[in-house]
């Protein structure tokens, strides 16, 4: 059974059609990673599938979801804890995700003074820290070194092994070649 079916999707912007008739399915276990140049509606289908943008056309995705958005979303007068922590469900520690994502700093420092490489660890680990169906990236590998690219990998990994499955909004294809992955370049729509 999947865990993301789309069929017959139609989302227009103004004038311009960012897709006509888009179909696909996601199985457990598999990635999809959507490609193609900026503006082409990558975030968009993302956004769609996470149920914050309507469309036309059907859209049946297995909850729960998880949603790691483009922007690093970090609060700037919350600290490292809270930033974290009120993403967190199940008995997932602050501490697990500080340890697994290697976030270094103290738990009391402000958001703002993390830097954009810290963010995304933040965003990306307290998003795949919680268990899921699906997984939402937009652009994971935005701001990640690559010590983050590497935790990155083995999470995947993990969640995959889980049974999760996963959409992947990126411009680096090949950093997923070792995956069960699909490309859906956008841009043919």
């Amino acid at each position: 059974m999947s865990a993301i079916k789309i069929s017959n999707v139609v989302k227009h912007f103004s004038k311009k059609s960012l897709f006509d008739d888009l179909s696909f399915e996601v199985n457990h276990g598999e990635i999809i990673l959507l490609t193609g140049v900026n503006g082409c509606g990558k975030s968009t289908l993302l956004n769609i599938l996470a149920g914050v943008v309507r469309t036309k056309g059907s859209v049946e995705v297995k909850k729960p979801i998880r949603y790691a958005t483009g922007t690093a979303m970090v609060d700037d007068f919350l600290n490292l804890e809270q930033n974290i922590s009120l993403w967190l469900e199940n008995g997932v520690s602050v501490d697990e995700v500080m340890i697994e994502w290697e976030i270094i700093g103290s738990r009391k420092t402000k958001g703002g003074r993390l830097s954009l490489g810290q963010r995304k660890r933040v965003l990306l680990g307290r998003c795949l820290a919680n268990p899921a169906n699906v997984y939402l990236m937009d652009e994971p590998l935005t701001h990640l070194d690559d010590m983050g690219k590497n935790i990155l990998k083995e999470v995947l990994k993990y969640k995959l092994q889980q049974g999760a499955c996963m959409v992947i909004a990126t411009h680096h294809p090949e950093f997923f070649n070792e995956f069960n992955s699909r490309v859906i370049h956008l841009n043919e729509f």
